[in-house]
């Protein structure tokens, strides 16, 4: 998250992908759980 607001060029998915090597539907997976935990808090 901090990459995201340090660096405002990244706005889509697969920049943060490249940005830090971890695939896009992983990052879609953490995504998903990260909303869904904070729903149920």
């Amino acid at each position: 998250m901090a990459l995201v607001v340090a660096d405002r060029r990244i706005a889509r998915v697969d920049q943060l992908a490249a940005a830090t090597g971890v695939g896009v539907r992983r990052l879609q997976r953490l995504f998903a759980e990260h909303v869904a935990s904070a729903r149920s808090g």
